[in-house]
């Protein structure tokens, strides 16, 4: 299946809003995010979730995304790949 939208290679801290879930993305793109977590999740879920993005105007992106894809990641993480729907970038205070 061909992407929308070029992947770049980047860990970057993330939240999952409504939760206690902390990740890390492994990739990041304009159209989806893969991420690595303790936590499961379900395909066809809806969630909600904070991006950290490194910039000097500390800057975060939130996302509402749906999840295409769960899979063991080779270490005790799961590796979740999701489709964003919905964005919005928001500068946080430091």
């Amino acid at each position: 299946k061909q992407r929308k939208a070029d992947r770049r290679r980047q860990t970057l801290p993330v939240k999952i809003r409504g939760a206690n879930i902390k990740a890390a993305t492994r990739d990041i793109s304009f159209s989806g995010v893969y991420f690595e977590t303790d936590s499961s999740f379900q395909v066809d879920s809806i969630i909600k979730m904070t991006i950290d993005l490194e910039s000097p105007q500390a800057m975060q992106l939130e996302c509402e995304a749906t999840i295409v894809r769960v899979e063991a990641s080779g270490t005790s993480k799961v590796g979740v790949a999701v489709r964003i729907n919905d964005k919005t970038l928001v500068l946080t205070p430091r």
